[in-house]
């Protein structure tokens, strides 16, 4: 657990809450026990325990709660460590599950404007970028190609060599999607959160590693930035690119890695919209005798299985055979469907590119789902197979959506969980959503009806049963908006920005509205009872007249209800920008959701217990009693407003049980790690454009 880190921070919290929790009851009992007459000799010696005990638990929080290492030195070989683990995982799947890398070929192209000076001799092979990178000055890269040409793992490569070579005052290199950035967050600003979530480090650490100059950030997917339909002008890309040319280490320009399409970035330099002194290069297509050096050393299980192809690819260099396996995501496919079992001769059997690349996707997930049987999680090959063709049908479907609807899916590429619940079917998913909400209040409202206080006669029973009926068609209008609900978030903006401003004003602006709300409906409330129905005996608590104590309740009950309502209202139009992965949106909206319940419950049971219960002891119980009852009762009810896109998410999986597996997480994890899908920010996406496009294809 690192010092200073979430999950040390979160651990802090934790003890801190059960310790001052327990502190509390312990008081609580010192009270009631003085209330009914004084301590007795045994109890006089449990209250010095306490003490004790508290005055003793002050040190041990104090040393939890240990500052980070200041030492940055220290702080950027920990993370060197955790970046030379990760990756090394990461390159390994990118091979296959194997170690034999492909040796990928690139050059030095010349760029509009401005340039970095780059290397006399480059070597421009895949072993060596460690070489040509660092003979870069500035060293800003930007790392181009084809679909499927290598650009992830020349990154990886590099990233590798760097952390096994680096030096103590070197940067480490951290690779970062650039899906999840919004440039309109300053990209220091956000290579400090992305530190502190995606790689645990302590908020003061990570800003002092970033403005320092010990981070080298390699950026993957600047074509991944918007949809692919989206016009230069209008692009989130190019914004990056202004960013990029404005990040600065003191007087030079600070190093970075950049990866993209080639396509796309020609498009952006042919606007005018590039990086000036940057060095950029472009990956070369595998050719046959690389594909045949890289299928040799890959030949382990019965390599007689491989010679009909090896030698194709010598006697054929430009054949169909060859022009297929002309990128290492093809290469890398044809060597593990093939890495344990069958006969790769067959790839000699096609008479045309399309079709030999059609039978590689074809048995690339039951190659995988073999590969990775031994891991304990029972899935068929079958069961992948259909789980994410349903996935990549949606995706598929999404890219030409109507207007109306274009958007709320996100691109073609893209899989975002709280927007999934279209896959199921839209009605039948609302449908759902809305008796699920109802579910999470009926048992609040059946204790409400039975439990209100001086409502005995049929007109007061009838009222409340009208009041109940109402507050339930407005859950279920509520929740059964065709619209996709947007995750509630329990974090706050960073400090000094104006998300954070505007965040501050809609707060004060819901904390008044909800506190004069309330304020009316205690006024209104005190005021009605008696002309609803005569027959009740009921009196102003503050022994004023009617109007009098009216406006004296609903002040009293107003403020703490205003003061929760804005402290827990949520950012207008909730972004996920800022997720650390895709599961961090319904997290947060969970989160969110459950705290606002528990505090409008609790408010709500301070609110009614505590004032009888400080007028005497004898009521103290009988009143706590009450004031839990209701505020279970409002609990129950902001829960079922508030956690919408967590409880959509639900209903997509209760009406998706025949397409989707129930433990969806499980599988999209499992998927990430045999390679068929990988995370980028708060997405999913498949691993490659061309298995999302086949699974659509053959669902």
């Amino acid at each position: 657990m690192e010092a200073g880190g979430r999950r040390h921070r979160c651990t802090w919290r934790a003890v801190l809450i059960a310790a001052g929790l327990t502190v509390t009851l312990c008081a609580a009992w010192v009270g009631r026990s003085l209330v009914r007459g004084g301590l007795a000799p045994q109890d006089t010696a449990s209250v010095i325990g306490l003490l004790v005990g508290a005055m003793s638990l002050m040190p041990a929080l104090i040393a939890l709660r240990r500052r980070p290492e200041t030492d940055l030195t220290t702080a950027a070989d920990r993370l060197a460590g955790w970046v030379k683990n990760a990756e090394g995982a990461h390159w390994r799947q990118l091979l296959g599950g194997d170690r034999v890398p492909i040796d990928v070929r690139f050059d030095f192209c010349p760029t509009p404007g401005r340039s970095a000076v780059v290397p006399h001799a480059p070597a421009g092979s895949l072993q060596r970028v460690i070489d040509d990178f660092r003979a870069t000055r500035p060293r800003r890269l930007v790392i181009t190609g084809g679909p499927g040409a290598g650009k992830t793992v020349l990154a990886t490569k590099l990233m590798l060599a760097i952390v096994e070579e680096r030096t103590a005052d070197e940067p480490v290199p951290v690779r970062m999607g650039l899906a999840s950035w919004d440039p309109a967050v300053p990209l220091k600003t956000w290579l400090v959160s992305r530190l502190v979530q995606d790689f645990d480090r302590a908020p003061q650490v990570a800003k002092d590693l970033v403005e320092r100059g010990r981070i080298l950030p390699v950026l993957d997917g600047l074509d991944e930035m918007d949809a692919p339909a989206t016009a230069v002008r209008d692009s989130r890309a190019k914004a990056a690119l202004k960013a990029l040319d404005a990040y600065q280490n003191g007087v030079d320009g600070a190093p970075f890695v950049l990866t993209c399409r080639t396509a796309q970035y020609d498009a952006l330099a042919a606007a005018g919209h590039h990086v000036p002194d940057t060095a950029y290069i472009e990956l070369f297509p595998v050719t046959a005798p690389q594909a045949h050096t890289y299928l040799t050393a890959r030949r382990v299980y019965r390599p007689e299985r491989w010679d009909p192809v090896l030698e194709t690819l010598r006697s054929q260099p430009a054949g169909i055979l060859a022009r297929v396996l002309s990128t290492p995501w093809r290469l890398t496919l044809a060597a593990t469907v093939y890495a344990e079992s069958g006969d790769p001769s067959e790839l000699l059997a096609h008479t045309s590119p399309a079709e030999l690349e059609e039978y590689l996707l074809a048995r690339y997930i039951p190659a995988v789902t073999g590969v990775h049987s031994g891991t304990g999680v029972p899935y068929t090959s079958a069961q992948v197979h259909d789980w994410l063709a349903c996935m990549a049908t949606y995706l598929e479907a999404g890219a030409d959506s109507a207007p109306e609807t274009r958007g709320a899916v996100g691109p073609a590429s893209e899989l975002v969980l709280h927007r999934l619940w279209r896959l199921a079917g839209q009605r039948r998913v609302r449908a759902v959503d809305v008796l699920l909400s109802l579910l999470i209040f009926l048992p609040g409202a059946a204790l409400f009806y039975a439990q209100v206080p001086q409502v005995t006669t049929a007109t007061g029973k009838n009222v409340t049963a009208v009041g109940i009926c109402g507050v339930m068609l407005a859950l279920a209008y509520r929740a059964g908006t065709r619209h996709t609900p947007p995750p509630s978030s329990a974090r706050w903006p960073r400090r000094g920005t104006s998300a954070r401003r505007r965040l501050v004003r809609r707060r004060w602006r819901v904390g008044a509205a909800a506190g004069l709300t309330v304020w009316a409906l205690c006024a209104c409330t005190l005021w009605l009872v008696p002309v609803i129905d005569p027959d009740l005996s009921f009196y102003g608590p503050f022994g004023l007249s009617l109007i009098g104590d009216g406006l004296v309740l609903g002040a009293f009950c107003g403020l703490p209800f205003g003061v929760v309502a804005g402290i827990s209202a949520s950012p207008r139009g909730g972004t996920t920008q800022d997720a650390a992965d895709p599961w961090g949106p319904l997290r947060g909206d969970t989160l969110a959701g459950t705290a606002s319940a528990f505090a409008y419950g609790a408010t709500l049971s301070l609110l009614l217990g505590l004032p009888e219960g400080l007028a005497g002891p004898e009521g103290l119980w009988s009143s706590l009693e009450t004031g839990v009852t209701y505020g279970l009762v409002l609990a129950l009810l902001i829960g079922a407003m508030r956690i919408r896109a967590g409880r959509r998410y639900l209903a997509l999986l209760l009406c998706a049980r025949a397409r989707l597996p129930w433990r969806l997480g499980a599988f999209l994890a499992w998927s990430c790690d045999a390679g068929l899908l990988r995370t980028s920010g708060s997405t999913y996406q498949f691993r490659h454009r061309e298995l999302q496009e086949w699974l659509a294809r053959h669902p």
